[in-house]
């Protein structure tokens, strides 16, 4: 499982020794990392049609038995059949019944079919229902005419031999002992190593890999140890595990020695699409973060929060996609950042909820600091609680722009509502009653308006802009009803604009005033008294 929090700092510190990373990373790793479908003997995943969490699933055909991923797809075979299959997808996966006249590369074939004595022969069929050597016998007897049967010259086979890269399911019937599959790579090798031994390359060889399956082998160690210790780090931050993306990952490693380096991933994989890329990204952070702790330079446990491990909630139904961590070593009192890790543990608040309260505790203690006795709960006193909130006062956006007077509102709420949940809950230990917030001291005005802008809907050099162009109102391609003549509608939006800009309502403010809402006086014309925000109205 993983903690939601990084692990503390390793009690013995091997420093920068990084022959000790790979047995390290080694001492790490879950041997119980999803037992159905992991074999940590040969270094391969097998997607399972049963396992929820994986893609994988069978062919949408749905008497087809074949294994795909990404789940819920066409094999290729079937895949090429709906393609010119006039019905459409759900009618053609629930009628359609696949007849294969031959074996897909990869897979097994069915058992030879000669017998003798009672005894079937246990290899693999090649050709005419025959094994590649009954085979080879019956077409050499047959070419050169010889005298009689040539079942009688041979007998069935009692043993299969086994390809020699590990957990390759074919037969080592081919050149040098190995299977049809591994026989064309070696030949391949062959060409640029000439003097490439079979046994030591086979052993590094994966098998025939299918759509729901990836091997580590081809990597080298310890970036087979780094990709594995990633993934299964970064497994519980997936929404669903896909098996064809890890693939491509390694293959497109290929020539990467370790993930711990400082080049990004786009140099690292130049191939890779935004998937793998993202992957690798999940992958990267955890193997970083792990040879931070092997070297000593990691923060101790208490000093991060991993806010996707921690469940954090997100605006959108897809969560939190990327790594969220925060640094609480930017709160310096150590009761305030105990708070703030408890507080969010406990409560899991939404990321906007949580940014709020973590800027409000960040200005606090920034406005503390100076303070003295303020690292001590029950020391603080009325005159800190002054100086937090003449900090949240002052306070500006994160570029420097002073902040708006319902974001330092909003700060101040969330701050004072944390301070609030500790003394409820006795999160922190001894903390002053004096450390309350003054509702008729500590409040934050709102500022004044500009007089000359007080009750105007529309920017003053708008309102000149617009009075030197009225006849320009409402024509061209104006919104309204068409069956208004063109004046008429033209008269419309001017009476519209008109009012906007001598009452200094809004448009929704405009239209809910009543038909009452004009008087006279000394023969002007304006809103009623009773009607807040009373204006002036031309004539």
């Amino acid at each position: 499982m993983t903690a939601l929090v990084p692990a503390p700092r390793a009690a013995g510190t091997p420093g920068s020794d990084q022959a000790g990373w790979g047995p390290w990373l080694m001492a790490r790793l879950d041997p119980a990392w999803r037992p159905t479908e992991w074999r940590a003997d040969c270094w391969l995943f097998t997607g399972s049609v049963h396992e929820p969490r994986s893609s994988v699933s069978l062919c949408r055909t749905e008497v087809c038995d074949t294994v795909v991923s990404p789940a819920g797809i066409f094999c290729p075979f079937c895949r090429e059949q709906q393609k010119t299959s006039p019905q459409p997808a759900e009618e053609f996966a629930r009628t359609f019944v696949p007849e294969r006249n031959r074996v897909s590369f990869g897979g097994v074939p069915d058992q030879c079919g000669f017998g003798k004595d009672g005894q079937r022969c246990v290899r693999p069929r090649h050709c005419r229902q025959l094994c590649v050597t009954h085979y080879t016998q019956w077409r050499s007897h047959t070419s050169r005419k010889l005298p009689g049967r040539w079942e009688d010259t041979t007998a069935p086979y009692t043993d299969t031999p086994a390809c020699p890269a590990p957990a390759c399911p074919l037969p080592g019937l081919y050149g040098r002992g190995l299977c049809r599959h591994h026989a064309q790579r070696f030949r391949e090798h062959r060409r640029s190593h000439p003097d490439a031994l079979v046994t030591p390359w086979a052993a590094q060889q994966p098998p025939y890999l299918a759509p729901h399956q990836f091997s580590l082998l081809p990597l080298p160690e310890p970036l087979r140890l780094e990709v594995l210790y990633g993934l299964q780090q970064a497994e519980p931050w997936l929404r669903i595990f896909e098996p064809p993306q890890v693939r491509r990952m390694v293959r497109d490693l290929a020539g990467t020695a370790t993930l711990v380096s400082a080049v990004t991933d786009e140099q690292m994989c130049p191939r890779s699409t935004v998937a793998v890329l993202r992957l690798l990204t999940r992958v990267r952070t955890a193997v970083q973060a792990a040879h931070a702790e092997y070297t000593g330079t990691a923060p101790a446990k208490d000093d991060i929060l991993d806010l996707r491990a921690l469940g954090q909630r997100s605006r959108t139904p897809a969560g939190i996609r990327t790594p969220k961590t925060v640094d609480l070593r930017t709160i310096r009192q150590r009761w305030l950042r105990d708070l703030l890790r408890t507080w969010t543990i406990q409560q899991r608040p939404g990321a906007d909820e949580f940014g709020r309260t973590l800027r409000g505790v960040e200005l606090a203690s920034r406005a503390l600091a100076p303070r003295p006795g303020t690292d001590d709960p029950a020391r603080l006193r009325y005159d800190d609680v002054t100086a937090v909130v003449e900090s949240f006062r002052t306070a500006l956006k994160l570029d420097g722009e002073p902040a708006g007077w319902n974001y330092r509102m909003s700060i101040a709420s969330h701050f004072f509502a944390l301070i609030d949940y500790s003394r409820r809950s006795g999160t922190t230990e001894n903390l002053s009653a004096a450390f309350v917030r003054d509702p008729a001291t500590h409040r934050i005005a709102q500022e004044e308006a500009n007089e000359d802008e007080v009750g105007k809907a529309i920017p003053e050099p708008v309102i000149r802009q617009l009075d030197a162009h009225l006849d320009l109102l409402g024509q061209g391609k104006a919104r309204g009803q068409r069956t208004l003549a063109p004046a008429d509608l033209q008269l419309m939006y001017r009476t519209l604009y008109i009012l906007l800009r001598d009452t200094g309502r809004r448009p929704l403010e405009v239209l809910s005033l009543p038909l009452d809402c004009l008087e006279t006086r000394n023969d002007q014309i304006s809103l009623t008294g009773k009607l807040n925000g009373q204006m002036g109205m031309a004539g």
